[in-house]
C-alpha cells in the first residue's frame, strides 16, 4: 500500500505530503459540515418533534449534540497544531534538502 501511495501520489517534486495535507484538509472541512448539519437537525427535530419522541430518545439526541458541538469547538485548536506540525516539518525537510546539497556538491580544490 505504501508503495502505491509513493507512486501514485507524487508530484512533480517528488513529494507527496502537499497533496496528503489537502486531503486532510477536505476531511477537516467535510466533517464540520457535517458536524453543523447534525446540528441543525438535532435543534430541528428537538424544537419540533421532541414530544413525539420518547424521553430517551431526547436525551440520545441532546447528547449527539453536545458531542458535535465539542467537535466543533476543538476543530480550530486542531487544525492550527496541523498548520504547526507542517510547518515545522517543511523546515525540517528544507534543512534537509540543504544537508543534500552540501553533500551533492564537491568542495572546489584549488591549489
Amino acid at each position: 500500500m505504501l508503495g502505491s501511495l509513493l507512486a501514485g501520489s507524487l508530484g512533480g517534486n517528488g513529494c507527496w505530503l502537499p497533496s496528503f495535507l489537502l486531503s486532510l484538509i477536505n476531511t477537516a472541512e467535510r466533517r464540520k459540515r457535517l458536524s453543523d448539519d447534525y446540528l441543525e437537525f438535532v435543534v430541528h427535530v428537538l424544537a419540533n418533534y421532541s414530544g413525539a419522541i420518547p424521553r430517551e430518545g431526547v436525551s440520545m439526541l441532546k447528547l449527539a449534540g453536545e458531542l458535535h458541538a465539542a467537535r466543533l469547538e476543538e476543530m480550530p485548536r486542531q487544525l492550527a497544531e496541523a498548520h504547526a506540525r507542517r510547518e515545522a516539518h517543511e523546515a525540517a525537510r528544507r534543512a534537509w534538502l540543504e544537508d543534500q546539497k552540501a553533500f551533492q556538491d564537491p568542495p572546489s580544490e584549488t591549489p
